[in-house]
């Protein structure tokens, strides 16, 4: 399995506005494969 590094506002997204995110994406983002997330600043 290929991992993915996804940003965080996408992976939100992706739970809070589904209808937002390409399908393709979504498809990733609930596959099986390994994932890790970009850190987040609020600054």
């Amino acid at each position: 399995m290929k991992p993915y590094l996804l940003d965080t506002h996408i992976f939100l997204n992706t739970y809070s506005k589904p209808e937002k995110i390409n399908r393709k994406i979504t498809q990733i983002i609930m596959s099986s494969s390994p994932k890790y997330l970009s850190a987040m600043f609020a600054g």
